[in-house]
């Protein structure tokens, strides 16, 4: 197991962050059952998740509370954008029980709270700016699509238009993009850490 951080979260819980490998299949695929079993569909199997569809152009992290995943998410290669943009927070889900446990501090600050945001997408940006990315998006599906049994991403909708752009966390690079059959807002990352303010530095 590639431990890559370890944290306490609220409420004094400890996690750790790990990067996939074969051998932590099984506990991904525990982790889609409960997906399932609470409806979050887009995270319910391994089909669901595309796994395995962009081969050595993808790659996944997980947070970890014990020796069980209690959150996740993964980045892949996104030519629909351009030749050197990633998805990074694709499939980002965490299970209700679990949600907001990112940390332990008192704050009103969303993003630090959620494990996608605040702990896995330093790690997610550094792999793809490895990969040659000079754009890490993320998508949010457009208000009339925004149907999202998880409700990560719909509280994340709401959240981007008002608080992204004005602390320049992200950058709105393309309204209502067709995607996958749907209409999506496609976002830059422009900090890497959302806990520091620390920026990402693009490959060139």
């Amino acid at each position: 197991m590639k431990v890559l951080e370890t944290f306490t979260g609220a409420d004094n819980y400890e996690f750790k962050v790990v990067e996939y490998d074969s051998t932590l299949k099984s506990d991904l695929e525990e982790f889609c059952q409960k997906c399932d079993k609470v409806g979050i569909l887009n995270n319910a199997s391994l089909k669901a998740l595309k796994f395995g569809k962009w081969g050595k152009q993808e790659n996944w992290w997980f947070v970890y509370h014990k020796d069980e995943i209690v959150s996740m998410a993964g980045a892949h290669y996104l030519p629909h954008v351009h030749d050197k943009c990633y998805m990074i927070n694709y499939r980002l889900a965490t299970l209700p029980e679990w949600r907001n446990m990112a940390d332990d501090r008192q704050n009103s600050r969303r993003m630090y709270h959620e494990f996608g945001f605040a702990r896995l997408v330093p790690f997610m940006a550094d792999w793809a700016v490895e990969q040659g990315a000079t754009d890490c998006v993320v998508t949010t599906a457009s208000e009339d699509h925004s149907e999202d049994r998880s409700g990560t991403m719909h509280k994340i909708w709401r959240f981007a238009y008002v608080v992204w752009p004005h602390e320049d966390k992200l950058s709105l690079l393309h309204k209502d993009f067709p995607l996958y059959g749907i209409k999506q807002d496609v976002w830059r990352f422009n900090w890497r850490n959302f806990r520091t303010g620390e920026r990402i530095e693009y490959a060139r």
